[in-house]
């Protein structure tokens, strides 16, 4: 078996002193991109890899970024996977890669948690981005011992007291406000898809529904897990609901799916509106209108803060909050 070059030979074959080999493989490092390029080039071809050990110990930055997961539900279900595809092509652009932790089966989340502070007091990465939270006392403890930490929080809604590390949100009320003048034209709208009447995306529907004067009772709320959303959908459907507001794309699939199956047309007899704007909603049949999450800008924004976190560790944390916006497809009839 080939030996693997140390740093010391590496550096020799490649013309260049060891500080420059690490620099080259060190994201946003001060060397010319020739430089990089040819360092890297050779060390593709040498099959040479650097002691990631080696440089925590000697204080250097290990070009990783952890990605922690604290709810076992979001880590295993279809936003989760194409949040973590953008983060994932994003961290490559900035010459990162990541490292994923989630919960196992029956995991508790102090155990996931344990696993993140390993991860941040091993220096085994250079920043962290932690999703799932829900900001209660013991998420906020957590927060307080990386504090010190490069560290970005991406959540569903702004925290309620503040935090040190930056968080990245979403703001539903523009995709919500952008459908509410179709929304008039039904008679019937129901929610569905909460997984509590204490929800935060469904109080933000309600409200805004409210505002607009659009008053929907307890009696077309459907709470349920998305396994459970189908059967939801059929009991909405029996009390004659002709428009289902649905909290996430997967229960406007299956939404749509209980509809077929009643025989009720869309959107002839109901509308179906999701909610994420994932892949599979412009591939169902008929295409699923829905309130897009930015996808591609959340993990852009989570990244770029990270970095600036990574350069600038004392700095304060910011809550930046992205908009969504309705995009109309074949579910609505809205051409």
């Amino acid at each position: 078996m080939t030996k693997q070059l140390d740093i010391y030979e590496f550096s020799r074959l490649a013309a260049v002193s060891t500080a420059t080999v690490s620099r080259a493989f060190a994201p946003n490092s001060k060397i010319s991109d020739k430089t990089r390029q040819r360092v890297l080039t050779l060390a593709q071809q040498l099959n040479y890899a650097p002691n990631v050990h080696a440089r925590r110990l000697a204080g250097e930055r290990t070009g990783v970024i952890g990605v922690v997961f604290f709810n076992q539900q979001k880590f295993f279900d279809y936003f989760a996977l194409e949040l973590i595809r953008e983060i994932s092509l994003c961290a490559a652009r900035l010459g990162y890669s990541i490292l994923l932790e989630g919960p196992a089966p029956e995991e508790a989340r102090a155990q996931v948690a344990e696993r993140m502070l390993a991860l941040v007091r091993g220096k085994a990465i250079d920043g962290l981005i932690i999703l799932g939270c829900s900001y209660d006392a013991g998420e906020h403890e957590v927060l307080r011992l990386v504090s010190d930490f490069p560290a970005v929080v991406i959540g569903a809604g702004q925290p309620a007291a503040p935090l040190k590390p930056d968080v990245v949100c979403v703001d539903f009320c523009q995709g919500i406000r952008e459908t509410l003048p179709a929304l008039r034209l039904r008679k019937l709208p129901a929610l569905l898809g909460a997984h509590s009447l204490e929800d935060s995306k469904l109080q933000t529907y309600l409200t805004l529904l409210r505002e607009a004067g659009i008053i929907i009772p307890p009696e077309r709320i459907g709470c349920c897990t998305p396994e459970d959303s189908s059967e939801c959908a059929k009991q909405l459907l029996e009390r004659g609901c002709d428009c289902l507001l649905c909290l996430t794309d997967r229960v406007g699939a299956a939404a749509i799916r209980r509809c077929r199956h009643a025989g009720r047309s869309i959107p002839g007899d109901v509308w179906v509106i999701g909610m994420d704007n994932l892949e599979f909603s412009a591939m169902l049949s008929p295409t699923l209108s829905t309130i897009a999450i930015p996808l591609a800008q959340l993990a852009e924004t989570t990244l770029t803060r990270l970095t600036e976190r990574i350069a600038t560790p004392e700095a304060i944390g910011a809550v930046i909050e992205l908009p969504t916006r309705y995009i109309a497809r074949e579910s609505t009839d809205q051409n």
